[in-house]
């Protein structure tokens, strides 16, 4: 994979939900070979790691590597994949836009279940959360393909929440509905990639952490007496 625009083009729509899991693991040496490129790419990035780093990792030599995965991309590919079906293919997408749709009374009870929905969805996977997001940093194709998917499917449905909202007096009316969208999504989206990173766990005290950002998000941080 590269930084650059050029190569292969993301396309999820060709990506076959049928591989969820992945490939089935042909021997212990692979699921060795695929655990340590996991670790070793969250750790470093997949561009600073070897494939002879991978194989001394997963006890092994780099011939035995290039036996199940002739490329490192291959083996990145067979990695990044299954995460992407978890975290933002048709069937995640449309998990998330049937709660989006739901008849919500008011802006927090919606932002809280969106956020602990796609929280949860991050913490399944652990720490192949940080390989993703480091994929997505790095790989500009990979940016473009995440951001055009939900820009199609999940926008649109999130922007009409708003106006929603607008139309019933639970948002200020006068506020730009994409303005509102974008810096909601944003907002949700980075507190959900640090909460994942940073603290595992969904404990009350995390409930609580999520309920006080929700009420930045809504009620904003000026005193009802000053919101000058």
């Amino acid at each position: 994979m590269t930084n650059s625009r050029r190569g292969s083009k993301w396309d999820f729509k060709k990506i076959d939900e049928s591989h969820l899991e992945g490939e089935k693991p042909l021997s212990q040496k692979e699921i060795d070979i695929i655990k340590a490129a996991e670790k070793l790419f969250s750790e470093k990035g997949h561009a600073k790691t070897t494939t002879a780093e991978i194989a001394k990792a997963a006890k092994t030599t780099e011939r035995t590597l290039f036996k199940y995965f002739p490329s490192k991309e291959k083996l990145i590919r067979h990695i990044l994949i299954p995460i992407i079906l978890k975290t933002i293919m048709p069937s995640q997408v449309e998990k998330t836009i049937k709660l989006i749709n739901m008849n919500w009374e008011n802006p927090k009870n919606f932002l809280k279940s969106l956020y602990l929905h796609r929280l949860e969805i991050s913490l399944q996977i652990g720490e192949k959360m940080k390989f993703l997001l480091g994929e997505i940093l790095q790989d500009h194709k990979l940016q473009d393909a995440v951001s055009e998917y939900w820009k199609e499917n999940v926008y649109p449905e999130f922007r009409k929440v708003m106006i929603k909202f607008q139309k019933e007096g639970k948002i200020k009316e006068e506020l730009d509905p994409d303005i509102l969208t974008r810096t909601l999504v944003v907002a949700l989206v980075g507190q959900v990639i640090l909460f994942s990173l940073f603290r595992p766990d969904m404990s009350q005290e995390a409930i609580k952490q999520i309920d006080n950002v929700i009420d930045i998000l809504v009620d904003g941080i000026s005193t009802t007496e000053d919101k000058s």
